[in-house]
This record gives structure tokens, sequence and C-alpha cells, in this order.
């Protein structure tokens, strides 16, 4: 009977860590949506914010741009400190970009934001697959993996109902808070 706790203790354990590791695919959904409802919002004529068509090219552009520099950069980060530290790395660009767009009085600090954010998408979601795939019994991975894509669908739907319903500053405060979570999680639930 001991034995079989164990194994449920164990089992358990293995699945809370790879789970805490994927919820940051919940942000990177966000991360991923902000765009389709912050771009109508700021072409609106009372925006705070005047974009031109080029602005917005920009706005929708940045983050992939700056995945390419960040997932060479978590290779880096990784190898050097670890998988779990790397995902908790993530947080600080995450929250600092969050707040540079929440903030904004002009184009430059959206796009800092847009970046900095791009640049925890890239961290977080090249180095949770490997962590998970690490952690994971091989029954258990490919169930495991597939988590992180349903969570980054669900942020995406989740930012979508937010734009139908709130300004784009509100969310982005909002938004803030979605690495908490990850980073929580990760700090408590290691196999």
């Amino acid at each position: 009977c001991i034995t079989k706790i164990n194994m449920v203790f164990k089992a358990s354990a293995e699945v809370l860590a790879c789970v805490a590791a994927s919820t940051f695919h919940f942000a990177v959904g966000g991360i991923i949506g902000f765009s389709a409802i912050l771009i109508p919002q700021l072409e609106q004529s009372d925006s705070d914010i005047n974009v031109t068509k080029e602005d917005v090219s920009w706005i929708a552009s940045s983050v992939p741009l700056v995945v390419l520099v960040g997932s060479i950069l978590t290779g880096c980060l990784v190898d050097r400190i670890g998988r779990v530290k790397t995902i908790k790395t993530a947080t600080v660009p995450f929250i600092i970009g969050w707040l540079c767009i929440a903030t904004a009085n002009n184009l430059a600090l959206i796009l800092l934001g847009r970046l900095l954010t791009g640049v925890s998408m890239a961290i977080s979601f090249n180095t949770a697959p490997i962590y998970v795939t690490e952690v994971a019994k091989p029954k258990n991975r490919g169930a495991l993996v597939c988590t992180q894509t349903s969570l980054l669908s669900l942020g995406m739907l989740v930012m979508y109902a937010k734009g139908a319903l709130l300004h784009w500053r509100t969310i982005s405060w909002i938004s803030m808070s979605y690495c908490i979570p990850p980073l929580l999680l990760m700090s408590f639930w290691r196999p």
C-alpha cells in the first residue's frame, strides 16, 4: 500500500511540475493575441496614441522579429543556468514589457513592451518543452507536452475576450499577472 502511495505521489509531482512549466504558455497566448485587440483600439479616432499603417505593421511584427533573437538567448540560458531558472528568468522581460505597454504614451514604449514580451515568449516557449520532456516519464510525455498548446490557445482566447470588454491599457495591467502562476508553481513543484 505504501509503495502505491509513493508511486501516486511521484506521478503527481511529475504532472504538477510539468503543468507548472507549461502554465507560461497561457501568458504566451496572451502575447500573441494582444496585437489583435491593441491595433483596432489604437486606430480609433479617440485613441490617445495615433498610429499609421506602418506603425501598425511594426506593432504586429515586433514580437515575431525578436523571438528569433530570444531563441538564441534561450539556448545559452538553458545550458548555463538550467531549465527552471530559465523559465523563471522569462518573468523579468514579461513584467517590464507589459508595464511599458500599460504606461505607454507613445509608439516607442508600445514597441519596447512588445519586444520585451517577445523575448519572454521566446525564453518560456522554448524552455518549457525541454523541461517537460526531461521530467515526464515517457508514457506521460505526449499528454503533458500537449497541455502547452492547449494553454497557449486558451491564453489567446482569453485575450480576445478581454479585448471585447476592456481597454488595452487595462488588459496590459491584467496581463502582467499571468507570469505569477508559473513563477510560483515552478518554485514549489519539482520532482
